[in-house]
């Protein structure tokens, strides 16, 4: 005879792991939606010569993504 009771379990685990991986996936999305309107930001205020405020939003793109030597020089 087969447990059927462990079905619903597994289907139970199943969905609980699929929402925690949304939920990450969402909060990750949320990180690169920031990242990206700061250095949008950052390139806008850089391009109206804004230099002050420019500088301030190239430290935190710098700062999210120290490995991009692009984004050095716009804080240079």
């Amino acid at each position: 005879m087969k447990n059927y009771k462990a079905v619903p379990a597994s289907i139970l685990l199943f969905l609980s792991i699929g929402f925690v991986a949304c939920s990450e996936t969402s909060a990750q999305a949320s990180k690169t939606d920031l990242f990206l309107g700061t250095l949008a930001q950052a390139e806008a205020k850089t391009k109206a010569k804004e230099w002050d405020e420019a500088a301030s939003l190239w430290e935190k793109v710098v700062k999210t993504n120290p490995v991009e030597g692009r984004f050095w020089n716009r804080l240079a």
